[in-house]
C-alpha cells in the first residue's frame, strides 16, 4: 500500500519525514527503515506528536502510535 510521509530509497531502505508547520513548514527528516510498515510507524509517531488527535495516520486502529522498536528494526535489516 501507500503510507504518508514515506519515500523508497532503495530495494530495501524506506524514509520517514514529517512538515513541521510550526516550524515553517519545514521537513523533518525522521530516519530510514528496512520496510514501508516500519518507516509508516515512525511517521505515526511523530504525527501524534505535531498534529496530536488531528493526525492523518496510517494505521488509525493501531491501540498506540508508538515509535518502531529498535529490536523490530534490527531484526527486518538482518532478513
Amino acid at each position: 500500500g501507500t503510507y504518508r510521509g514515506i519515500q523508497k530509497k532503495s530495494e530495501h531502505a524506506w524514509s520517514a519525514s514529517i512538515f513541521v508547520t510550526c516550524l515553517g513548514n519545514q521537513q523533518q527528516m525522521l530516519g530510514t527503515f528496512p520496510t514501508a510498515e516500519l518507516a509508516a510507524k515512525m511517521y505515526d509517531a511523530a504525527a501524534r506528536v505535531v498534529f496530536g488527535d488531528d493526525a492523518a495516520f496510517n494505521f488509525p486502529d493501531a491501540p498506540d502510535h508508538d515509535p518502531p522498536l529498535a529490536k523490530d528494526v534490527a531484526e527486518k535489516q538482518l532478513e
